[in-house]
């Protein structure tokens, strides 16, 4: 009698090994994916870092009158969508991470931003806050 002997695998070890595979690629995912949730994040931060810096020029230049804005970041002809200090390319969604929510309102002398993180909102304001919020601002203010 002649036997055969196997040169493959058995159904087995192919198992074995697609279930490796598999667990291995959702945790490479799993790191990747908040891995660059921490990337937009600090993205967003840094502009409203920046957002802050040219707001307060602006201010200078406008005897710290804001004007009003009541939750819009586009309204022309205001400290958010201003060219001189630049502060229309800190208030203009196409320059953040995708789906970046921002809420601008200003009020005479006092004024604040929020932006949506990856879990909640990161707020600038008028006195110099930066901080973490679970929601977006309501008022010009991050308090």
């Amino acid at each position: 009698m002649h036997y055969f002997k196997s040169k493959g695998f058995t159904m087995i070890e192919l198992l074995v090994v697609v279930a490796i595979v598999g667990i291995l690629s959702a945790v490479v995912t799993t790191l990747v994916t908040s891995s660059k949730n921490r990337s937009n994040d600090t993205k967003i931060k840094s502009q409203m870092a920046s957002l802050k810096k040219t707001i307060e020029i602006y201010g200078s230049s406008n005897s710290n009158n804001y004007g009003t804005v009541l939750n819009s970041c586009t309204t022309p002809s205001t400290v958010f969508t201003d060219v001189i200090s630049d502060t229309y390319k800190f208030t203009n969604t196409a320059n953040y991470p995708a789906g970046t929510v921002l809420n601008c309102y200003s009020s005479g002398g006092t004024w604040a931003v929020s932006a949506s993180l990856s879990s909640n909102y990161w707020c600038v304001d008028y006195n110099g806050k930066t901080q973490q919020k679970a929601i977006a601002i309501t008022g010009p203010t991050c308090s």
